[in-house]
């Protein structure tokens, strides 16, 4: 998912995780999004992002989890990423 297809008003979603997820260090994009997450855990953008990092780096069965939650939250409209 191209970066530029995300809401970047957000201030809890920091510059470093997004560069760090537009040149594709996705173990390191990770880590900031799972930073961000701690402090604001209802970040619906941030877990998305998160859990493509998981995907893209290989590591599939922690982004399952991620996506589930997504999946089964009320009002989250997770379809347009």
């Amino acid at each position: 998912m191209p970066l530029s297809s995300v809401e970047r008003g957000n201030k809890d979603q920091t510059p470093e995780a997004f560069r760090y997820y537009n040149i594709e260090e996705y173990s390191l994009a990770a880590e900031a999004f799972e930073k961000i997450i701690n402090k604001d855990p209802k970040n619906v953008k941030a877990k998305i992002l998160l859990g493509n990092c998981y995907l893209n780096s290989g590591k599939e069965r922690s982004a399952i989890p991620i996506f589930e939650e997504l999946k089964n939250e009320k009002d989250t409209v997770i379809a347009q990423y």
